[in-house]
């Protein structure tokens, strides 16, 4: 009764989450939410067969075994499925298909070779650790992106993804000790039986609700990217060297820096072409991403303004900047100058 109480919760966790995304994807029609949605119910499924296995006595259906194995190795592929459709934009469902494969043949010989069942360990250990580098490579990536495309990457979602690494590498880790340990541990001792169910309840729920508000996407930028394809041409050199000088006259005589959330196609529609060109401009022809672009130059006037005027402080002028936070203000000081404004202004 109470081993059953406790196995229930992430699997009512995932089944609220598979609900509230199945109604998303019906009204939205997303390929991130798609795969969000696959991950919770697949999550939801293999809880539920724990729930079944730790809730009675009686021997468990080889069915339900084998659904519990293949979820078992199917759930991380299906999270680094969603992590490569949020970062990469695409989704190709041969290369889910591959992933997917050593979780339908590995439950399928368990049925008849008993052996299949450290097969099974082995290769949830190596996924555990797969999906972690590689998820963490695939968000690297997406942040990337972003500071490609936006200034103000706090107000992108840059949380969220940082938040979806700590979930990945919690769950990775917890993963893979409750593997080594092995679900008939857990039978004998409801406190250690609570321990995991209680943390992956919070965990799947903390992804439910990141993955969910995660609004912005490689999808919408890519979408912008395929918009302007039709206007795309090789520039030649002068014309390329052309346009980086017009960047840099425009934003830095109009001081477009100074306007909060600037985007890259902001700065396009000011300046008349194609977001690629610009984009082709700064990354390649100036080395730095859009975001570090605008943030030097906000960092500059920060400077000016501070050492014009003794009397103002960093909580008066950030703002001013086209920063939209102190923190954002901070972290891009320093990381441009390599030291803290305080200790910039000491060394003056």
């Amino acid at each position: 009764m109470i081993e059953g109480l406790i196995t229930s919760i992430p699997m009512n966790v995932a089944a609220f989450w598979s609900l509230f995304l199945l109604m998303n994807y019906i009204e939205q029609r997303s390929a991130i939410t798609l795969r969000l949605l696959h991950f919770m119910l697949t999550a939801m499924v293999l809880y539920a067969c724990h729930y079944a296995y730790f809730s009675t006595n009686e021997a468990i259906n080889p069915m339900v075994d084998m659904l519990y194995r293949y979820c078992n190795l199917a759930v991380y592929p299906l999270y680094y499925v969603y992590i490569r459709t949020l970062t990469f934009g695409k989704d190709r469902w041969w290369k889910t298909l591959i992933l997917l494969t050593p979780a339908i043949l590995l439950s399928l010989l368990s049925l008849r070779w008993e052996g299949a069942l450290v097969v099974i360990k082995i290769v949830f250990a190596l996924q555990v650790v797969w999906v972690l580098w590689m998820g963490y490579r695939r968000l690297k990536v997406y942040v990337r992106l972003i500071e490609a495309n936006y200034a103000d990457t706090e107000q992108r979602s840059m949380k969220n993804i940082r938040s979806l690494l700590y979930i990945l590498a919690t769950i990775s880790l917890i993963s893979f000790a409750a593997n080594l340990i092995g679900r008939e541990s857990f039978r004998d001792s409801i406190a250690l039986l609570a321990i995991p169910s209680v943390l992956f309840s919070m965990l799947i729920f903390m992804l439910g609700y990141i993955g969910n508000k995660e609004v912005v996407s490689v999808l919408e930028m890519r979408r912008d990217m395929e918009e302007d394809e039709q206007e795309l041409a090789e520039l030649s050199v002068a014309r390329f060297e052309s346009l980086k000088e017009k960047i840099l006259t425009m934003v830095d005589e109009e001081k477009l820096y100074l306007q909060p959330n600037l985007k890259i196609n902001d700065l396009a529609r000011r300046i008349g072409t194609n977001r690629n060109y610009i984009y082709n401009a700064i990354n390649v022809g100036m080395g730095m991403s859009f975001s570090d672009f605008i943030n030097h130059r906000r960092i500059d006037h920060a400077i000016g303004l501070l050492q014009g005027n003794k009397e103002k402080g960093i909580p008066d002028v950030y703002e001013e900047c086209g920063f939209t936070s102190l923190s954002a203000f901070y972290r891009n000081f320093k990381s441009y100058k390599g030291c803290s404004p305080a200790d910039y202004f000491d060394k003056d």
